[in-house]
């Protein structure tokens, strides 16, 4: 069903899904370049990255997508920072 909408539609259902879903990040672009999708994230675990690249492949199956996506840990330090 999916792969017969238009790409820019499949993009735009792929934006809902992320903004409203259950991965509900707001801080990852998407954006219809040349005929490629853009893809440009910072999430906090490799769950949530993992969860991200599923829904692309189920939203845009077949068109194509570069992915920059980045796992950044926002944990506390776990002891003092050494400083030379």
């Amino acid at each position: 069903m999916t792969a017969s909408l238009e790409p820019e539609y499949r993009l735009a259902r792929l934006q809902q899904r992320l903004a409203a879903g259950e991965i509900a990040e707001l801080g990852i672009r998407a954006e219809f370049r040349a005929g490629t999708v853009l893809i440009k994230a910072s999430v906090p675990t490799a769950d949530c990255r993992e969860r991200l690249l599923t829904a692309v492949a189920e939203e845009l199956g077949g068109v194509p997508v570069h992915l920059d996506i980045a796992v950044t840990d926002h944990s506390a330090p776990v002891g003092a920072e050494d400083i030379r």
